[in-house]
C-alpha cells in the first residue's frame, strides 16, 4: 500500500466519523433509552423472522447485516453517552413512526460501520482505493475474495434452517396447533400490565418448557 492511499484511508475514516458525530444528538436525546430498546426489539423480530426462512434471499441476508452492525452500533454508543437510564425498563406496542425513525438510525449506522469494514480490508490490502477529482472515495474489490469460514458457516447455517423447518411443519400438525393453542391461552392468563407502563408475568411449568426447548434448539445451533 502505498503512502497516498493510507491517506486516502484516514480521510475515508474521519469522514465517517464525521458522519456518525451527527447522529450523536439523536442518541443525546434519548434520555430514557426508547431507541435502545426499539432497536433491539427490532432485531430481535427480524432475526426470528429471518430464522423462519428456509432460504433467505441476498436482500434479506444483506438487511440483516447492515441491522446487525447498526444495533450493536447504536448500543454501545448508547452506553458510552448515557450513564444509565431512569427506569430499569421499557414495554410498549410496536410503534410504526418509533420503529421507522429508529430503523433510519440503525441503517445509517449499519452502514458507518461497514464503511470502517470496507477500510479495514484496504489495510489490509485486500481491495484498493482512489479517489477522483470529485472527491468521492472508490473501493476496487477484487475478483475473488477467498472465505476461509465458509465451509463452517453453510454447515452452522444449514442445521439453523433445518430446525427452523422442523419447528415449523411441527406447529402445522394438529398436535402442534393444540400446542399452539394451550400456549396462546397460557399467555393470555398469566402475562398482564403492571403499574400501566410495565408487563407483568405469572409463572407456568407448560411455558417454562416450552420457551426453554425453543431457546435451548437455538442455542445448541448459535455461531460461537
Amino acid at each position: 500500500m502505498t503512502p497516498d492511499e493510507r491517506d486516502i484511508i484516514r480521510d475515508f475514516l474521519n469522514q465517517l466519523a464525521s458522519e456518525e458525530e451527527t447522529l450523536h444528538r439523536d442518541i443525546r436525546l434519548d434520555r430514557v433509552g426508547l431507541a435502545f430498546r426499539t432497536a433491539i426489539n427490532e432485531l430481535d423480530w427480524y432475526v426470528w423472522n429471518y430464522r423462519q426462512q428456509q432460504e433467505p434471499t441476498e436482500e434479506q441476508e444483506e438487511q440483516y447485516y447492515l441491522i446487525s452492525l447498526g444495533v450493536a452500533r447504536l448500543v454501545l454508543l448508547s452506553m458510552q453517552i448515557h450513564r444509565g437510564y431512569p427506569v430499569p425498563a421499557l414495554t410498549f406496542r410496536r410503534q410504526r413512526r418509533l420503529y421507522s425513525e429508529v430503523l433510519s438510525l440503525v441503517s445509517h449506522l449499519g452502514f458507518i460501520q461497514h464503511g470502517r469494514r470496507v477500510s479495514d480490508s484496504a489495510f489490509a490490502g485486500f481491495c484498493q482505493v482512489t479517489r477522483d477529482p470529485e472527491g468521492r472515495f472508490n473501493f476496487i474489490l477484487p475478483a475473488g475474495i477467498i472465505d476461509h469460514g465458509a465451509v463452517e458457516d453453510d454447515v452452522s447455517h444449514h442445521f439453523s434452517r433445518e430446525m427452523a423447518r422442523v419447528r415449523h411443519d411441527f406447529m402445522r400438525t394438529s398436535e402442534g396447533r393444540n400446542l399452539q393453542n394451550v400456549i396462546d391461552e397460557l399467555h393470555t392468563d398469566n402475562v398482564f400490565v403492571f403499574r400501566e407502563h410495565f408487563m407483568g408475568y405469572n409463572a407456568d411449568p407448560l411455558l417454562d418448557e416450552f420457551y426453554f426447548q425453543t431457546a435451548w434448539s437455538d442455542l445448541k445451533n448459535a455461531i460461537g
